[in-house]
């Protein structure tokens, strides 16, 4: 994709970490962003993954009862097999198939499904992949599959996503997060943090599977994250092992408990997860270019072992009050030096110096729109969308490094009342970044060719953004021009 054909969403973020939240922002953190509805290349690469994994094919009402059928294994019948308190007897999950009607799973009513009407279905549930919402007095999490969907298009796929994506809006609810980063990695890329990170990975793979309290793998893993930490502490408040580490670790064990059955034991929970890790699993092992993405398999590892290998009853705790599963596994633990995987070091080198290039012209000149003033930035008000928006990763370049880039995966639609507004009409056209703005919320970066301002309306015609929306011009301290949705 050429870079000159790409506009860019900006998130109005504080300089505070990224965090989930019940706000529907697409950042990883801070306030005001939480739980926010949103999934990276690692999420849409395991859905793809499960997806060629599936038996053999059903009609999409099937694929919908089944995946409800697996909540009500799992989250109705034996939730703290999963995580303490995680039950969803008071939420709704509301499941469509687009062209082929929607159900409504009630946990009040032990997992009784109801045909819901398609006028009744709110156009939020349809938005994305999923979304949150209340509906008919209960939290409410919705998945929608598409008519050609590749990633929901299974009772597996549709039931984990739903138990991940459900841990940010209701097993998160609370926490607390780190502040001082963001969900971004700088341009241009550095490759020893991310060796030093698939290192200690690889070690706390081989703890986790040992099944012992203490390994020589335990204290290599430890050696490679007090690396990591002390040459690069810029990144430490920005990693998602906490949030996303956490939300794997319930998504994984929900599908351990559905395949099994919720008469297993702790022990026997355990046996299944290392066999589940010693065949593959999702301990992501490719060559990893993104902070953000890493923290999905590394900080589930880390739980694993708190929860399998060490024994440890505080952690959850400690996790809900800001505190990573890495940080609280390695804290007493004494490194061991270990051996740098000299050809994967040597690979990184190669193939990050690559990867570096193609990202910084691929956001040269969209990165030179956001310094300048021949824009309009328009900002949506957070409530005309609240479907899911995925992305390929999140990205910042060092000149502007509070301003987060990361491509679209699909278009995102905005509406309110009597407008409503499209963007990026073509996969990938869209950025997102981040910085404060007058308005708050959602902001696109549009040239000012594009867009048309009059009487409290603004139209868009440009190629990545077409619509109307209401709202009031508005320009900041610097001469920048706002232009903020109601």
């Amino acid at each position: 994709m050429r870079a000159q054909q790409i506009f860019f969403i900006v998130m109005a973020i504080s300089l505070t970490a990224c965090q989930p939240s019940q706000d529907k922002t697409a950042t990883q953190g801070p306030a005001p962003h939480q739980h926010a509805p949103s999934h990276d290349s690692y999420q849409l690469e395991k859905l793809s993954q499960i997806s060629s994994q599936a038996n053999a094919p059903l009609s999409k009402r099937q694929i919908l009862e089944q995946a409800a059928s697996l909540l009500t294994t799992t989250m109705l019948q034996c939730p703290s097999l999963i995580w303490p308190s995680y039950d969803w007897k008071n939420v709704n999950v509301m499941l469509t198939a687009e062209g082929e009607g929607t159900i409504l799973w009630k946990g009040s009513q032990g997992g009784a499904l109801s045909d819901v009407a398609p006028a009744d279905v709110p156009a939020r549930a349809t938005m994305g992949m999923y979304s949150f919402f209340e509906y008919q007095g209960a939290k409410t999490v919705a998945l929608f599959m598409e008519k050609d969907d590749r990633y929901l298009d299974n009772a597996t796929a549709m039931f984990r996503l739903g138990v991940h994506e459900g841990f940010h809006y209701i097993g998160q609810s609370g926490w607390s997060y780190k502040q001082g980063g963001a969900r971004t990695t700088l341009l241009p890329l550095e490759d020893k943090p991310r060796l030093y990170r698939r290192l200690m990975s690889r070690r706390l793979k081989e703890h986790v599977v040992s099944g012992q309290a203490d390994t020589p793998s335990l204290r290599k893993a430890a050696f490679w994250f007090q690396k990591w930490k002390t040459e690069f502490p810029h990144e430490v408040n920005s990693a998602t092992d906490g949030y996303e580490g956490t939300a794997e670790y319930t998504e994984t064990l929900a599908h351990l408990v559905s395949l099994n059955g919720c008469q297993l034991s702790e022990s026997e929970l355990q046996q299944k997860l290392v066999e589940f890790l010693r065949t593959g699993g999702e301990a992501d092992e490719r060559l990893n270019t993104a902070l953000d993405s890493e923290g999905y398999s590394m900080g589930s590892l880390g739980a694993y072992a708190l929860r399998f290998n060490q024994k440890r009853v505080d952690w959850q705790g400690r996790v809900k009050a800001s505190e990573t599963p890495l940080e609280i596994l390695f804290e007493n633990v004494s490194a061991q030096a270990d051996e740098e995987d000299l050809p994967l070091a040597d690979q990184y080198r190669k193939e990050f110096a690559t990867y570096s290039q193609q990202y910084e012209n691929f956001i040269a000149a969209d990165l030179a729109l956001v310094k300048s003033t021949d824009a309009i930035f328009v900002v949506p008000p957070p409530a005309s969308n609240e479907g899911s928006k995925g992305y390929y990763g999140f990205y910042s370049d060092r000149s502007l490094p509070n301003v987060i880039f990361g491509p679209f995966t699909s278009t995102v639609k905005f509406q309110s009342g009597d407008w409503a507004l499209d963007v990026a009409a073509k996969k990938n056209d869209v950025k997102l970044a981040g910085r404060s703005v007058p308005c708050g919320g959602h902001t696109f970066i549009m040239p000012s060719s594009s867009v048309v301002i009059g009487e409290g309306v603004l139209k868009a015609t440009g190629a990545g953004m077409t619509g109307t929306m209401r709202g009031e011009l508005k320009t900041d301290a610097e001469g920048r021009r706002w232009f903020c949705g109601q």
